[in-house]
């Protein structure tokens, strides 16, 4: 899946990345931005203190739903 990331990727003017805030995660985009510096990677904007997006959206929602 890289590989066809990477070569997408290449389309684009701006690419924003949201993925694990883990070591995977930040060994990919480091992988991604050494070929393409334009790449950001908005998970550690977004939700630094979750493991993913998913996380983040579900821990979001129950603290969400306790206070309505």
């Amino acid at each position: 899946n890289m590989r066809t990331a990477v070569e997408t990727i290449a389309q684009y003017k701006t690419v924003n990345c949201f993925l694990d805030n883990d070591k995977a995660g930040l060994l990919t985009f480091d992988q991604i931005n050494n070929t393409h510096p334009k790449v950001k990677n908005r998970a550690k904007q977004i939700y630094p203190a979750f493991k993913d997006f998913n996380e983040f959206l579900c821990k979001t929602e129950l603290t969400e739903q306790k206070n309505t």
